[in-house]
């Protein structure tokens, strides 16, 4: 008779097992799946435009995430703009926090990469920049070393976004002076974003 008590009680068992467990699969489902909160401006506000770039840049098509090429964060947006013989390129990428845009900012610095063709990244003594508003960034140029053209290339943290923009420089298309300006309009629209 004890037999049948614990073949009674075993399907029980099991049921409200498989229901536990149902309902947790639920719950993380909820958790995993529900949209990410909405960030504390449009993204599309943060991209540099035509107007930030002296006169003969156009934008190489519309801004969007297929253009960042970075799988980072929640939420991207990329594009790049062009002038003859010069190109720029502007991505900004929003993590779930301000920690996690902390901790992704290193593996960014792997753009700053060596390449035996190119002079060591090092910043410019006419390059004079410096953000007020990043929480940190690096600002660095590099040169290939046949001579030829030379590449700067910003990487920077506010908040919850991280920001990389890079440029051939020219002295008909792009100085330093106006890679300064540029970078000034990033500083101004995260400005605006954050509320800084």
């Amino acid at each position: 008779m004890s037999l049948r008590i614990r073949k009674a009680k075993l399907p029980l068992f099991l049921l409200v097992a498989v229901a536990c467990l149902g309902g947790l699969v639920i719950c993380c489902c909820v958790i995993i799946c529900r949209p990410p909160a909405a960030g504390p401006c449009d993204i599309h506000t943060l991209m540099v435009t035509e107007a930030a770039f002296p006169d003969g840049w156009q934008a190489q098509g519309d801004a969007s995430a297929r253009v960042a090429p970075v799988r980072f964060g929640i939420e991207r947006i990329g594009n790049c703009l062009g002038a003859p013989g010069a190109l720029a390129c502007h991505d900004v990428y929003r993590a779930a926090s301000a920690g996690k845009a902390r901790k992704g900012y290193p593996d960014f610095m792997l753009d700053f990469d060596y390449r035996e063709e190119e002079t060591g990244w090092s910043l410019p003594p006419e390059l004079r920049y410096h953000s007020q508003i990043a929480d940190q960034y690096r600002l660095e140029c590099t040169a290939w070393r046949g001579g030829g053209y030379e590449r700067c290339r910003f990487i920077a943290q506010y908040d919850v976004y991280l920001v990389e923009f890079h440029t051939y420089m020219s002295p008909e298309m792009m100085t330093y002076g106006d890679l300064e300006h540029v970078l000034q309009d990033i500083d101004r629209r995260m400005a605006a974003c954050l509320g800084r």
